[in-house]
């Protein structure tokens, strides 16, 4: 199979992905394994190839091609071997390394004529992955897509917007595309908006942006001060699973860390190789850990949960320091991951050793509170 991308003579720059549709009504095995070939002959079995034997599973619509900005006018799809039909039903070309999706506010006025700069980082660069600048955000209500050229940085961590000129501009939200992945990272506002000015009367001259979460003033914090919430290699996607806070650009500090947010909660405790059964709140409600051991924790990390062995004297124990007392309700958020028959989870002990809150694992796949 054969696609010619140019109708003239010169190659298309910078093919950094394909998704190929294999068709679903019949036949589907058919396609494994198949080859993907880019460059100038039309003769498209003998240009370079993008990767090796690719295999697409037969139960999935389509698989994503990463092509690392690979150039050519052609693009094909063969199959090694004799006696083979080939038989897809879509292939999608995407030419370009990265792409901004800004989404300006619905209110009035939300739109500029002036200009906004993007600055991206990541764990991959020291400093600045990328600059770009994009001006004639005019309307309000709309998304505006924009698409620059960069070499391959990573997970996009961060953004730090800056606008120039005299009026003002409100978004709401910003993806950041990578063609080198197919991946897109969302860039949220407050619930009240990004709103950027160069009158500080008006909004920020400069704004800074996280992937993934809503507010970026709970994750404006000293890198002294930053409280790690993952482990080493975790990646955006996973920290925002966390509900925590990434940034990479500090090399020396935490890049997934527990936001500000915390102050509003009376303990959390990660149990984990790291912080042990401490309360990472500052509200010092250590717990101490008795006939426990390490174990694999839901994100992968090998010390990243505390295992209890299911008798009485595997506990940990957390004296109540005033800080813990609730008058009316309260929400436990917890991973658990049982093995045995059934046994408690949780109890909260009251004055005198009356029991107030029971939490239990009444069978396999029962869970009973009182």
């Amino acid at each position: 199979m054969r696609i010619k991308l140019c109708h003239c003579a010169c190659s298309v720059s910078n093919i950094y992905r394909l998704v190929i549709f294999n068709r679903q009504d019949c036949c589907s095995e058919r396609l494994n394994p198949f080859n993907i070939h880019i460059g100038d002959s039309d003769q498209v079995s003998t240009n370079p190839r993008c990767g090796g034997d690719h295999q697409i599973d037969v139960n999935q619509p389509s698989i994503s091609v990463s092509c690392q900005g690979m150039k050519g006018r052609y693009v094909g799809v063969s199959l090694p071997g004799s006696s083979r039909i080939l038989t897809l039903c879509e292939v999608q070309v995407f030419s370009v390394s990265y792409g901004l999706t800004i989404a300006t506010d619905a209110a009035d006025y939300s739109g500029t004529t002036d200009s906004l700069t993007v600055e991206i980082f990541s764990d991959v660069c020291d400093d600045v992955c990328v600059t770009t600048t994009v001006s004639g955000l005019t309307a309000d209500g709309t998304e505006y897509n924009r698409a620059f050229a960069a070499s391959s940085f990573g997970d996009p961590s961060r953004l730090r917007l800056t606008i120039s000129g005299g009026d003002w501009l409100k978004l709401d939200w910003i993806d950041v595309y990578s063609g080198y992945t197919g991946l897109y990272y969302r860039f949220s506002c407050p619930s009240n908006g990004c709103q950027l000015s160069t009158d500080s009367s008006e909004g920020s001259e400069q704004l800074n942006l996280y992937v993934g979460f809503v507010d970026e003033n709970e994750c404006q914090l000293d890198p002294s001060a930053r409280q790690d919430c993952g482990w080493g290699g975790i990646t955006p996607a996973e920290c925002q699973e966390r509900g925590c806070c990434f940034d990479s650009s500090f090399q020396d500090a935490p890049w997934c860390f527990y936001s500000t947010a915390t102050d509003a909660v009376i303990g959390l405790w990660p149990l984990n190789g790291h912080y042990g059964a401490s309360d990472i709140t500052g509200n010092g409600n250590n717990g101490t850990a008795t006939g426990t051991q390490s174990a694999p924790g839901p994100y992968g990390d090998a010390d990243g949960a505390f295992l209890f062995s299911g008798t009485e004297n595997s506990y940990i124990d957390i004296p109540n320091n005033g800080r813990l007392d609730v008058r009316y309700s309260y929400t436990i958020l917890a991973h658990i991951y049982p093995t045995g028959e059934g046994g408690p989870i949780f109890d909260y002990v009251g004055n005198n050793n009356a029991w107030g809150v029971h939490f239990w694992q009444a069978a396999p796949q029962e869970l009973f509170m009182k």
